[in-house]
């Protein structure tokens, strides 16, 4: 595999006949900021990993026409908050004033109804809520405020 690399040259590598690029300089003098973001992929991929945990897809209905707003079926994201009491944080049109059917699909595909529990009347945010003893099969996450 060829891999471009400053200052580099080609050899023949003399055991399989093939050609490579070498380095004629210390790649690691040279990239040291390169080095470091590698060196951290294991601590970013474990806090990635239990973040989404804790991001959920959200798919909801608006039945009937309430306060101006017409019927609708859309998507959203969220996020757990509070992983002990079920309560997904989200976007305020989400929510919306009338009713409302929902579901919570988690990273691993799986999908919880969930309910209006809050809407802000002036900040963009809504919270919906689940029962957390239905999530079978994944370790809950909360995002922490």
């Amino acid at each position: 595999m060829d891999v471009d690399m400053p200052f580099a040259e080609a050899t023949t590598d003399h055991t399989n006949g093939k050609r490579r690029r070498t380095s004629t300089h210390n790649e690691e003098s040279r990239f040291p900021e390169k080095l470091q973001a590698l060196s951290d992929v294991p601590r970013w991929q474990s806090v990635s990993e239990r973040a989404f945990n804790g991001i959920v897809s959200i798919r909801f209905y608006v039945p009937t026409s309430f306060d101006g707003d017409s019927p609708l079926c859309s998507e959203a994201t969220g996020f757990i908050v509070d992983a002990k009491r079920g309560i997904i944080l989200t976007n305020r049109h989400v929510v919306g004033p009338g009713p409302f059917v929902g579901e919570a699909i988690m990273h691993d595909h799986e999908e919880i109804s969930v309910r209006a529990v809050y809407r802000d009347p002036i900040h963009d945010f809504g919270f919906l809520q689940f029962d957390p003893s239905q999530v079978k099969y994944m370790k809950l996450e909360e995002i922490r405020l």
